[in-house]
């Protein structure tokens, strides 16, 4: 695993020529308002991205096939036509086996990408997991900066504190059970398009956003004109989903479907591509 604690070295922005400590750059907006996206992009490449494992995944470690909690990855994988070799960005993978939105996409189509969890504990198991991709233990920022944040570490329920709500009764009787023991950290968040471009800025067949309560923040810092997403697979609120759905709409995106009444999955419009065909090849869930 990558060091979590940043020296102070310092570092030059390649715009600005301003010098910030990599603490200012990692810990706040002040760097930030001179443009340091490409010099974070540095930091995380070298200090907090992990490599892909270099082996195919071990299958015999799974009791049956993982298509995601309800067949995410096999919904996504008809709506591509079985596309192989794509890339994907996960984050809140937890485990990277239970439910994973992205594990059938790198053993059966191979993939490979970016795994992002911030519970401590998931990551651990996550990395024992040996997926071939990437992985970073951090979490998106809701800002276009980078943070350090409280992370509510409750599971499979956990999230940012103060963005993170329960969803449901269950959620809110994990997150009881958790209050019981001390469950908060500090995680490191980095803002989506600077984790894009530590990694090349990649075009991305497939963001999976399941963050608990941050999905809009989220997708509200991504610079739309300087990154190419395919396919958006995104957990919404009541609160939270026409200004998804809005905000997507806006960016060229179609709503495909929803999954299981939370997850919304979205396509970006393509020359050539009848969306309208694709509102019909799946039934509503």
């Amino acid at each position: 695993m990558r060091p979590a604690t940043p020296s102070r070295t310092v570092a030059i922005n390649e715009v600005s020529g301003i010098i910030f400590s990599k603490v200012d750059i990692l810990h706040g907006p002040t760097a930030f308002a001179h443009k340091t996206y490409a010099t974070l992009a540095k930091l995380i490449q070298k200090d907090y991205i992990n490599p892909p494992s270099g082996v195919p995944f071990d299958r015999s470690t799974l009791s049956k096939d993982e298509k995601g909690e309800a067949n995410q990855a096999q919904i996504v994988d008809e709506l591509l036509g079985g596309l192989r070799n794509g890339f994907f960005i996960e984050s809140g993978a937890a485990d990277g086996l239970y439910h994973s939105n992205t594990l059938f996409l790198e053993t059966q189509r191979n993939w490979t990408g970016i795994l992002i969890e911030p519970n401590p504990s998931q990551f651990q198991v996550l990395q024992k997991a040996k997926r071939n991709c990437h992985s970073l233990q951090g979490c998106l920022s809701v800002h276009n900066y980078a943070e350090e944040v409280t992370f509510l570490n409750a599971g499979h329920v956990g999230g940012i504190k103060g963005v993170n709500v329960p969803r449901s009764i269950s959620q809110q009787r994990t997150w009881s059970n958790y209050r019981r023991i001390s469950f908060e950290s500090r995680v490191q968040c980095f803002p989506l398009y600077s984790i894009l471009l530590a990694l090349g800025n990649p075009r991305v067949d497939l963001l999976s956003l399941d963050v608990e309560g941050a999905e809009l923040e989220i997708l509200q810092t991504i610079p739309w004109d300087k990154v190419d997403i395919g396919v958006i697979l995104v957990e919404v609120d009541p609160w939270s989903k026409h200004a998804i759905h809005n905000i997507l709409a806006l960016h060229g995106y179609v709503f495909i479907r929803s999954i299981r009444g939370q997850d919304r999955l979205f396509q970006k419009r393509r020359p050539g591509v009848s969306h309208q065909k694709l509102f019909t090849m799946f039934d509503e869930a």
